[in-house]
């Protein structure tokens, strides 16, 4: 279970890391959306918000509870995809933030990275949760394998990398 407050602050410190890299009107993409937890606070600093997630058979409880937080906040859209077929609705360098929170195994991370990387615009930013060791070390391999090593890696877990 995460602790709310990590999270919380967490990605609070994302978003200041970034805050004066990019424009006043910005649109990001969160792989893994689950109960819209993180969606709701990206919400607050993004423009738009696209939350991708299948939420799959089995999952109707937690998508449940992601369209009941997020029924009220009119700039997050419900994605209800997975991450390979979302991102071919978006057009190369038409993003400015996105965020990995679905699979943490090493193979699904780096392809998400893989789908994702060309719709960031240059000078904007690329990031995701559980770069930790442990059950999500996929996440570090898959990260440091392409990135070297993030730019940033915050309380939360969440990391960070610039695209140039």
């Amino acid at each position: 279970m995460r602790d709310t407050s990590d999270l919380q602050q967490g990605l609070a410190d994302l978003l200041s890391y970034m805050h004066d890299s990019l424009p006043t009107e910005k649109t990001m993409v969160e792989i893994g959306s689950y109960a819209g937890e993180s969606a709701a606070i990206f919400a607050k600093a993004f423009t738009a918000v696209y939350a991708v997630d299948p939420w799959s058979l089995g999952m109707r409880p937690v998508e449940k509870a992601f369209d009941k937080r997020t029924k009220d906040i009119r700039n997050i859209t419900k994605v209800k995809k997975r991450s390979e077929e979302a991102a071919r609705f978006f057009e190369d360098e038409s993003l400015d933030f996105v965020y990995i929170d679905a699979l943490h195994d090493y193979q699904s991370v780096k392809d998400d990275i893989h789908y994702w990387l060309p719709k960031i615009k240059k000078g904007c930013f690329i990031g995701g949760h559980d770069y930790e060791t442990g059950e999500n070390a996929g996440v570090i391999y898959a990260v440091d394998e392409l990135f070297g090593k993030p730019d940033k890696v915050f309380m939360d877990s969440s990391w960070i990398k610039q695209v140039e």
